[in-house]
């Protein structure tokens, strides 16, 4: 796939499909793979952008620290080296953070925003929480760590009903990170860098057209967090997905998707 050099990094990209160009940015220790079950339905009627975040995936991993303005500056740096704007944008979870701080910086490149399970500041609890998650990766591994990422990220009764196929789909992950690894370091910049993310009392400057999606199960990041978000963005829509946690395109890919897909055909022009 192709790179391009953005301030101090080069970062992994990959566009698909043709129409009105939507870029998806992903979460926390994950890359481009997490939008598996997303791309080929928005890729119908979309030009489909992917990219993995610094120190994720096939981007370049510094060590250094890192915050979610800097990543926002890489994910603007981006769209302007593709000439991409405007744009519908998706961010989930840590995304959700970055996209937050492009609408703020680079409204000019937005045609619509879409924040998906994500938060506008951090609560303390947070600290504690990325801390154990870091720990589980730098001290037990790779397996530990993606039984974390189900746990927390799956609804328990989704957990319930299809263990079995997510005992696969643990096997996929698995074989996966082995192949491409998740570096701890830069695991844990990602997880500070969340930390230090607070832009609440600044989306009332938010002008771009706004979809705030929760799940209804989410342990990670409960539905209170996107009603805050969609309480401060000037006409926001805020929907809130029955049943599903974190991982909700993943549960629920269906529904997503076409939610995502009437959110862009919504604002088209």
């Amino acid at each position: 796939m192709p790179k391009v050099k953005v301030s101090d990094v080069s970062l992994n990209y990959e566009m698909m499909g043709e129409g009105s160009p939507v870029l998806l940015v992903t979460g926390l220790g994950a890359d481009s793979l997490a939008w598996a079950m997303n791309v080929p339905s928005f890729m119908g009627s979309h030009q489909v952008i992917t990219v993995d975040n610094r120190g994720m995936g096939q981007s370049d991993k510094p060590q250094t620290p890192y915050t979610i303005e800097l990543m926002a500056d890489d994910t603007i740096g981006l769209l302007r080296h593709l000439d991409l704007g405007p744009v519908h944008l998706v961010g989930q979870s840590l995304g959700g953070m970055i996209c937050q701080q492009v609408a703020l910086k680079a409204p000019d490149l937005l045609r619509s925003l879409a924040l998906v399970t994500t938060i506008a500041r951090v609560p303390k609890a947070g600290e504690l929480l990325t801390g154990l998650w870091c720990r589980n990766l730098e001290e037990l591994g790779i397996e530990a760590f993606t039984d974390f990422v189900i746990a927390f990220t799956m609804a328990s009764e989704y957990i319930e009903n299809n263990y079995e196929g997510l005992l696969v789909f643990r096997q996929m992950m698995l074989d996966y990170w082995k192949m491409n690894p998740v570096d701890p370091v830069c695991f844990r910049r990602q997880t500070e860098a969340s930390l230090g993310h607070d832009v609440l009392d600044r989306l009332s400057e938010v002008s771009t057209p706004t979809l705030v999606v929760a799940g209804e199960a989410d342990i990670l990041i409960p539905p209170r967090f996107s009603d805050a978000i969609a309480a401060k963005i000037p006409g926001a829509e805020y929907t809130i997905m029955k049943g599903a946690g974190h991982g909700l395109n993943v549960e629920q890919p269906g529904q997503f998707n076409q939610l995502l897909l009437e959110w862009f055909a919504k604002n088209e022009k």
